[in-house]
Order: C-alpha cells, then structure tokens, then sequence
C-alpha cells in the first residue's frame, strides 16, 4: 500500500467513524460525545464481565477475574476523571490509555486458562465492543491532540486484545453499529 493509497482509506475510515457517532444518536460528534460513547462502550464491558463472573464463579479463575476487573476499573477511572466538572481537556493520548487497559483486560482472556474462548452473554458485549471501538479511535485519533506514542507493551496487549474481539465476533451473526450501542448500553446500565 502506498501513501495515497493509505492517506485515502484513513480519510475513508474517519468518515466512516463520524456517520456511526452521528447515526447513534450522537447527533453532532464532538469530543463530550464520544466521551460519552467511550463511557458506554467501557462501562458495558465491565459490567459484562462482572455479569459473566457473578453468574458462574467457576467460569473465570479467580486470580483471572482479578486482573481483568482491575483493568477495567483503571479504564474506567480515567473515563470518570474526564467527565468531572473540572475535568481536564482530553488528550489522545488519555484516551489511548483507556483503550489499553482495556485491550490489556482483554489480552489476560486471550492467554491461559481462558485462551479467548468467552462465553455467552459476554462473547456478545465484546464483539459489541469491536464494533464500536474502532469509531471511537478513529475520532480519537482525527481530532484530539497527542502527547506521546504507546508504548510496546500496549501493542502487544492490543494485538492479544484484537484477536479475542475478532473471535467474539466471529461466533455471532454480523451486528451493525446501532445494535453494538444498544447491547453496550444495556449492560451499562446494570
């Protein structure tokens, strides 16, 4: 692929990033909106997990549970610093944060004992996640300025963390993006 090549299908992803905000309900796609998209998408995947793990114990090793949870919980504090009252203008790089602790939660599912087979209801929150994420990272990268690059670690987290998305989606019928948001939403709300 080259430059152009690259320069128009990020140019064609943005947009496509914009319609799926815009078309969920964001109406105008702002930075408060996809703050609050990010919120929803991370509050419902560890509200999904934390459903998961309450309805069946045993399904998830403890010591996994605990990893996971703490990943999702550090995501989470950083999403509710940004939407304090004086909260502190977000940067790229602040939501990338949020995106690898995220992927890191995912990537303990990826290894041993999970190995990324996820189980219903919550192979359904993630792959309702992947279909959101990207939207949100899109913008996040488009429009918010960045103070530094992430690091290697959260790469590598992020390719593990892929993998388990892709295979959540992969054992479920397609889902469009108004569909991920609503499923998000509902286990944000729990």
């Amino acid at each position: 692929m080259n430059r152009r090549s690259a320069l128009l299908a990020s140019a064609s992803i943005f947009t496509l990033a914009v319609t799926n905000l815009a078309l969920s309900g964001c109406g105008t796609v702002t930075v408060a909106s996809i703050i609050s998209q990010a919120q929803t998408a991370v509050t419902g995947l560890a509200k999904g997990f934390t459903a998961l793990t309450t309805a069946d114990p045993t399904i998830v090793p403890v010591s996994t549970t605990t990893a996971v949870t703490s990943y999702f919980s550090n995501a989470t504090a950083v999403l509710t610093e940004l939407s304090g009252v004086a909260a502190p203008a977000p940067t790229a790089t602040t939501l990338q944060k949020i995106f690898g602790y995220i992927n890191q939660g995912l990537a303990v599912l990826a290894g041993p004992p999970v190995n990324g087979l996820i189980p219903a209801p919550f192979n359904e929150v993630i792959a309702a996640f992947d279909v959101v994420a990207p939207s949100i990272e899109a913008f996040i990268t488009a429009n918010l300025p960045s103070s530094s690059t992430p690091t290697a670690a959260v790469d590598a987290s992020g390719v593990k963390a892929m993998a388990v998305r892709q295979n959540a989606r992969a054992t479920l019928p397609a889902m469009d993006y108004n569909t991920a948001v609503a499923l998000l939403t509902v286990y944000a709300a729990k």
